[in-house]
């Protein structure tokens, strides 16, 4: 569908068709805002507008670079579901609409647009002394996605600046970099205690990023002497930093009463044999509770220990829904073939939800592209 035909089926909505249309020529889009959609997307149009778009960028481009607001807007969700074009993004970027400039900054932050981190970094600066955070933070957020070096100086700026959310948005963007100005800027925010602990815990997320000694030093220390919230943030902060050194630090803390669980979780998060053996310890001991015992055997499963299948592979009997559950998934992850019959034995008596999972768990354990009973078991008659 042409442009024009996207426009007119907009128009003639509101009775608005113009001769403009009829001539097949590209319509004044200032008409758009006349619509009486509030919303583009629920234009039936739009999703075949999309289409035409997809080949034909310059359709996109004039929508972006238009005076109509609904028309922006259309552009947007064009790129959010079909694909991002820098050119009509970066005209969004400029827009004076200071609720498009935010969205589009958002999009290119998450969708990997480097070439656009200088404009994004140039309407940051723009904005610092704006009242209106929105389009700042989002900013701030998108370069560290990014990881723009050009912008580290700006972000050490908004990580001193006095607003608690401009300070949390940089600390955890300075996260992506790694210098020693920045580690020594998180490392000091993260143990100073005057600082509001919301800003800390950013430090402390970011100092987890590191693959920096000093950063480890800073967070074994936090996690020896900090407070519970300051413990708790550290154990947050391994485990999503996938560091084994880091992983195993937290061995230490699997009994402390109020960290338990989260030890427990955060340990599942990092694939190394000293870890996978303190769970399966914890697993064992009969004194400790039977919820956290079962925890921890699912999260050993995720470190690959092997000696969870035998114990797993007796959840798959469980009654209770949930367990069961977890037991299945924790099998994919330990994935051992000798699983992939008693998983399939659960698959044919087991309801649709329950079958997506079982069948992503025999892949898993096969090492084979399984996708039907059929195709299970062929498999399982060569084994």
């Amino acid at each position: 569908m042409r442009v024009a035909s996207f426009i007119a089926f907009c128009l003639f909505s509101t009775g608005l068709v113009s001769a403009a249309l009829a001539q097949e020529t590209l319509p004044d889009f200032t008409q758009l805002n006349r619509c009486k959609m509030p919303i583009p997307s629920k234009c039936v149009a739009c999703q075949e507008f999309a289409d035409e778009a997809a080949k034909n960028l310059e359709s996109l481009r004039v929508l972006a670079q238009s005076t109509a607001p609904k028309a922006w807007v259309c552009a947007l969700e064009i790129m959010e579901t079909v694909g991002v074009d820098p050119v009509a993004l970066e005209r969004l970027i400029e827009n004076e609409d200071r609720g498009i400039r935010k969205r589009a900054i958002v999009l290119a932050g998450n969708t990997g647009q480097k070439g656009l981190a200088w404009k994004i970094l140039k309407y940051a600066q723009m904005d610092v002394d704006n009242t209106e955070e929105a389009v700042l933070l989002n900013a701030i957020a998108a370069l560290g996605n990014l990881k723009y070096k050009e912008s580290m100086d700006f972000l050490l700026q908004m990580a001193r600046d006095p607003r608690p959310k401009i300070q949390r948005a940089a600390m955890r963007s300075l996260g992506s970099f790694e210098n020693n100005e920045i580690v020594k800027l998180l490392a000091d925010t993260a143990q100073d205690t005057s600082v509001q602990m919301a800003v800390r815990t950013e430090a402390i997320r970011s100092l987890g990023q590191m693959q920096d000694n000093y950063a480890r030093k800073v967070l074994a220390r936090l996690l020896k002497k900090g407070d519970l919230e300051v413990k708790r943030g550290v154990i947050s902060a391994i485990s999503r930093s996938g560091d084994k050194r880091l992983g195993r630090m937290l061995i230490a803390y699997i009994n402390e009463p109020g960290l338990e669980l989260q030890v427990v979780t955060a340990l599942g998060n990092h694939r190394d044999g000293k870890i996978a053996a303190a769970l399966m310890t914890f697993a064992k001991d009969e004194e400790k509770d039977p919820d956290l015992r079962f925890k921890a055997l699912v999260a050993a499963a995720k470190t690959g220990a092997k000696d969870a299948l035998d114990p797993l592979l007796a959840e798959l009997e469980s009654r209770d829904g949930s367990r069961r559950k977890a037991a299945i998934q924790g099998l994919g992850w330990l994935a051992e073939s000798k699983a992939v019959a008693p998983l399939y034995k659960l698959y044919k008596k087991a309801d649709d939800t329950d079958r997506k999972l079982l069948m992503w768990a025999m892949r898993q354990c096969s090492k084979k592209a399984l996708g039907s009973d059929k195709e299970v078991e062929e498999y399982l008659k060569n084994q």
